[in-house]
């Protein structure tokens, strides 16, 4: 698979319903792209080389919860960056299409602003019934 990442690529993020990632008007919170304690980033499956349609159907299938949207250029805008890192085995199921957005190559940890951008920025792509 490609490890460059293109501007209008993709980023998808399962967000859970749970108290703290949605608002009341139905919109995602900042929560959803703050990193938790003893993560390296925020965990995202990117599109690579499938149709939107085909990435969706991939991140549904092993992402709990709705699914939103975002762009590598999303992510430049704030000053962060996406890393690839393909989850090759282990506990985790496999998944070649796993990669990280961080602060920074020093940090993985997003900035408030970088977390809040990002959420605002967000799609909601897909809600589960």
């Amino acid at each position: 698979m490609e490890k460059q990442f293109y501007d209008k690529e993709l980023l998808y993020r399962g967000v859970l319903p749970i108290d703290g990632f949605w608002k009341e008007d139905g919109t995602i919170s900042s929560a959803v792209f703050k990193t938790r304690p003893g993560e390296d980033g925020i965990s995202v499956d990117r599109q690579a080389d499938r149709s939107p349609k085909e990435a969706l159907l991939f991140a549904i299938s092993h992402l709990k919860g709705a699914m939103v949207t975002i762009t590598v250029q999303d992510v430049h805008d704030c000053g962060a960056e996406v890393i690839a890192s393909p989850i090759i085995g282990g506990e985790e199921k496999p998944n070649e299409f796993h990669s990280i957005l961080v602060r920074n190559r020093e940090s993985g940890k997003l900035t408030s602003g970088q977390s809040k951008h990002l959420s605002r920025v967000a799609h909601i792509v897909y809600r589960p019934e």
